[in-house]
């Protein structure tokens, strides 16, 4: 499989991300070799040449001769490096290093196989030293060979004297023959000629027989040195030192440090499990990125300057999420995230806020039933509410357990924050679809604010109901892993549509809304004001009408409630199921009215159906 240009764009991105894995190996690297190297003396070369066999001194060379040379060459290149030739060498010159180290440090051999020649290089710091030595093992080689130069000197002469006494024996017979054969051309009687004849046949013999004996002379010359060791050139005191090989080793030095930096880094991308910025959910997870949101405050409850760059983002993130829709509808929509999370509650009402800024009737629903962070935030004193029964009767009215915000246009359908034993309240699986039609039919958008990818199946099981799901995500909180296991669990149904990503991201203020209302003081969740104390500032968008009010004060003993168990539509007014419309009443229910609502609830639409009939 071959890398393509994204491929290496990925590798690239990744060192870069860990450059400071780089600089750190690569410095200690070149650093430690730099330091071991500066005060490192000069080196010397000294080498001597040593010839086996006498190949140049023959008239007539001999190709097996050379082949033998050669492999005479090995023989004396390894026994170069034994003790029985460097522990003498050490001996005689008084070197106090030991004979492996001058065999595996300093001595170089090498045989020229074509010429028959031996190269013995000795690399030390003081030159004279060094051609010493080199020397001196060529001497022992010498000594330790079979046959010595002397002894080789004393038969070659004697060789040489007969081969000279043969040659001067084959001239007077070359000259013998050549009278003879004038005599034969001269006799005039056929006896003469005949004895000239005898006598000239036993002269050429003669020669022939001294040719091959002269031959024979000159062969045993020959090979009676290939066996011997000679100096062609000995080792002089080098003047100057050997290049310095420092930047070789700072760069081999460097080299290996990068690779191992290198090494480190697919080590470390493999342990490590965070992600960072909106390329990695690109090249990691495979998400669209639908845009960045820094993290804090919803637009109603931030400073003006926040506000503004909070609202530009969350623009943005709704212009992605249409586009990304497109096609498919764009009614309804999860925000979800791999855990309950405030940031993610403060986008989901930014985004109701800019859609129903658009005109839109929107349904917010607090589906995050393991930790209601919305309810808590928009209906702090709503009491514990519970719709997670309501598709289980499908003729039930969803207006009744709609909520009005402070935000015109859109409506609450709050969480059950906890049962009687403290524990989430559960959704039958079953009872979604004909919960998301029910909710449908009351607005134009809903949102629905979770659940968590990770803490249900809910999650899994009403993706493909609704027309797009939105993955909040916090690179400082949601690691890697349980990105890629949220976007399995919102992709196991058939259907499923995972629009993309938005990523959460740092700024001036405090982090999500519990960091927000701790610079203020206060410990508790925040709050929106109540339906119909907002006004339009001088930015354009809805905030309460006295900062004031947004402090959360703790609960009072009477809970309030919104609508008093009326129904109540998008402009904050009671309806009946048939439509009629009554003014909103705001008396507090005491907690024996509480436990006397549906009793009142039955007397109210008994009188309404009177109403009706008069």
């Amino acid at each position: 499989m071959m890398l393509t240009w994204d491929d290496v764009q990925y590798i690239l991105r990744t060192v870069l991300r860990w450059w400071w894995v780089v600089v750190i190996a690569v410095g200690i690297s070149a650093g430690t070799t730099f330091y071991l190297t500066q005060n490192q003396p000069d080196s010397y070369y000294a080498r001597a040449t040593l010839q086996i066999g006498n190949a140049f001194d023959s008239t007539l060379p001999d190709r097996n001769q050379l082949e033998l040379s050669a492999s005479l060459g090995q023989f004396y290149q390894e026994l170069a490096r034994r003790e029985p030739i460097l522990a003498p060498v050490r001996e005689q010159l008084q070197i106090q290093a030991p004979w492996q180290y001058i065999s595996d440090r300093m001595l170089q051999t090498n045989v020229v196989p074509n010429a028959g020649l031996l190269e013995i290089a000795i690399v030390d710091t003081n030159p004279e030293r060094a051609a010493a030595l080199s020397n001196a093992i060529g001497e022992q080689l010498m000594a330790y060979s079979p046959t010595s130069p002397e002894k080789i000197e004393d038969q070659q002469q004697e060789i040489q004297r007969q081969i000279d006494a043969s040659l001067a024996k084959s001239d007077e017979l070359e000259v013998q023959i050549a009278e003879m054969q004038r005599k034969v051309d001269e006799a005039t009687s056929a006896a003469d000629r005949r004895e000239f004849r005898e006598q000239l046949d036993e002269l050429e013999t003669s020669f022939n027989d001294e040719q091959s004996t002269y031959r024979t002379l000159l062969s045993l010359l020959n090979n009676s040195a290939v066996n011997s060791i000679d100096f062609l050139a000995r080792a002089i005191p080098p003047s100057e030192a050997l290049p310095s090989k420092r930047r070789i080793a700072l760069g081999s030095a460097g080299l290996a440090g990068m690779m191992l930096a290198l090494l480190a880094i697919f080590v470390l991308e493999r342990l490590d499990n965070r992600w960072k910025g909106q390329r990695d959910l690109t090249d990691r997870f495979g998400l669209d990125d639908l845009g960045f949101v820094p993290i804090g405050p919803p637009i109603l409850l931030a400073d003006s300057e926040f506000a503004q760059n909070r609202e530009r983002a969350i623009r943005n993130v709704h212009t992605n999420v249409l586009l990304a829709a497109a096609g498919g509808g764009s009614r309804s929509f999860i925000i979800s995230s791999p855990h309950p999370s405030e940031d993610r509650a403060c986008l989901t009402i930014d985004l109701a806020y800019l859609f129903a800024r658009s005109g839109h009737k929107v349904l917010v629903v607090d589906a995050d039933l393991s930790n209601p962070l919305l309810t808590r935030t928009l209906l702090p004193h709503s009491g514990p509410l519970d719709w997670s029964q309501l598709a289980q009767d499908t003729q039930s009215e969803i207006w009744v357990h709609l909520r009005p915000t402070a935000i015109p246009n859109v409506m609450l359908l709050p969480g059950k924050i906890a049962d009687d034993h403290g524990l989430p309240a559960l959704v039958p699986s079953l009872h979604w679809p004909d919960l998301v039609k029910q909710l449908l039919n009351a607005a134009d958008i809903v949102l629905f604010d979770g659940p968590a990818a990770l803490d249900s199946a809910d999650a899994a099981l009403l993706s493909p109901l609704v027309d797009g799901v939105l993955l909040a995500l916090d690179p400082k909180h949601n690691m890697r892993d349980s990105v890629d296991r949220s976007k399995a669990r919102l992709l196991h149904q058939k259907g499923a549509r995972l629009l993309g990503a938005v990523t959460f991201t740092p700024s001036g203020q405090a982090s999500g809304l519990r960091g927000f209302w701790k610079q203020l003081g206060v410990e508790q969740y925040p709050a929106l004001p109540a339906a119909g104390s907002t006004h339009v500032g001088a930015s354009g968008f809805v905030g309460p009408r006295d900062p004031a009010s947004v402090i959360v004060t703790p609960p009072p003993e009477h809970v309030q409630s919104p609508a008093n168990g009326y129904p109540v539509d998008f402009d904050g007014k009671h309806t009946n199921p048939s439509g009629m419309v009554a003014s909103v009443r705001s008396a507090a229910r005491t907690p024996s009215e509480k436990h006397s609502s549906l009793r009142r609830r039955r007397r109210l639409r008994s009188n309404i159906d009177y109403e009706d009939a008069e």
